[in-house]
């Protein structure tokens, strides 16, 4: 599939300024860039929403590639337990929540979500369990007056957690309003995004509530939700166009869950673009700088982690001839059964060929003027003429 992806790229020619090939270094870069300014607590910046976002990234990167950030995701996530159990003291000695509840929202479900998906969570300490239906119920209960589509974001995804049932209709058909409406293009991505993970839970509640909030729509009243929200994942896709990057960001997640591969094109090709003025802040080493940008770089590395681009790297257009050239004779190569060897191994191959040839001249004149070595060179040779035949085998006529 990857490989299909690839090579489709690299054949559509409106792009004139860059090209995709693997490897990439950049993603690598950047997650190592990220994990140097881990603090000693494990957080970031001691702010516990930049951590979570963080670690998400990183574990969603880590798990793509197969790279070991074990030991900095533990770090984390016992900094996020601590402020977890912090949040729920607070949360459960207020007397009421109205006052920053999008902000508690956003920052407790992600720090529970983080945690939940990191550490495999199986059940939750009481006390975070009861401070989360706390915050639920007044994000329930206030969900139009916040009109915050990542504070509802926030507390629904931690419903994909294993243990826990099925989130409040209310905040769904929150979520279902959003596209339905069609939006700021930045929110619609969240709330697909969320409602994408969803399905994984149980598809059968999604359309009951569908069809019920669809009826206020004249447009999407005959669909089906698996359809209706194809369609308004297309349309609202077409209609990304040098956005910021947390816009874009969210939109490849969600191109990327649904595989629509020219989209996925497109928003990767246009998120590294918009990267490209952040690398200098990067890697100026000023931390004050990195800490204004952490939270669009990090989104933008877990997006792009999610994607085939996990895996790529861009190249100038000029190069793109060469290297279909070079895949062109490489296939003529195989199809032919051709031996193909690297440089290192054609120099050792040269060398023993060598070492081979005078071995056979060797034993031609000890056999010619009868020496008692003869026996022992022709033994030699003869080994040595077998792992040449094994190393020159012709491969399969099977397509590399």
């Amino acid at each position: 599939m990857l490989r299909e992806i690839i090579e489709k790229i690299l054949r559509k020619r409106r792009f004139n300024r860059v090209f995709m090939v693997l490897p990439s270094p950049y993603l690598d870069l950047l997650s190592q860039y990220l994990i140097s300014l881990q603090s000693d607590d494990g957080s970031w910046f001691q702010d516990p929403l930049n951590t979570a976002i963080i670690l998400q990234a990183l574990y969603v990167y880590s798990t793509a590639v197969g790279v070991d950030f074990q030991e900095n995701l533990r770090r984390g996530v016992r900094y996020l337990e601590g402020m977890l159990r912090n949040l729920s003291r607070d949360i459960l000695s207020s007397t009421s929540l109205y006052s920053e509840l999008d902000q508690k929202a956003i920052t407790f479900g992600n720090a529970l979500y983080t945690v939940g998906i990191i550490k495999s969570l199986k059940k939750l300490d009481e006390d975070i369990f009861l401070a989360f239906r706390r915050l639920e119920e007044s994000v329930v209960r206030y969900c139009r007056a916040l009109a915050n589509v990542e504070a509802i974001s926030s507390i629904v995804k931690c419903y994909l957690l294993p243990f826990m049932d099925r989130p409040p209709e209310r905040l769904i058909s929150f979520l279902l309003g959003v596209c339905l409406r069609n939006e700021q293009t930045k929110d619609v991505f969240i709330a697909l995004n969320t409602l994408i993970l969803l399905q994984k839970k149980g598809h059968d509640f999604l359309e009951r509530l569908w069809q019920r909030e669809s009826k206020r729509y004249q447009n999407w009243r005959k669909m089906e939700y698996k359809e209706w929200l194809n369609e308004v994942v297309y349309e609202k896709l077409k209609q990304v166009d040098n956005k910021d990057i947390e816009s874009l960001a969210y939109g490849l997640i969600v191109a990327s869950q649904l595989q629509i591969t020219d989209f996925i094109i497109k928003l990767g090709k246009m998120l590294f673009i918009k990267l490209d003025p952040f690398w200098k802040v990067l890697f100026k080493g000023k931390v004050n700088e990195a800490e204004i940008i952490i939270h669009e770089i990090s989104i933008a590395l877990m997006a792009l982690s999610t994607s085939p681009f996990v895996h790529s790297v861009f190249m100038p257009f000029q190069q793109v001839d060469y290297l279909l050239e070079a895949e062109k004779w490489y296939r003529e190569h195989i199809e032919k059964r051709v031996l193909l060897l690297s440089k290192k191994y054609y120099y050792a191959l040269l060398t023993y060929s060598t070492i081979l040839t005078i071995l056979s001249v060797f034993l031609i004149l000890s056999i010619l003027m009868k020496n008692v070595y003869s026996v022992i060179a022709s033994l030699l040779a003869g080994f040595l003429w077998f792992v040449m035949g094994v190393l020159w085998k012709k491969p399969s006529g099977e397509e590399g």
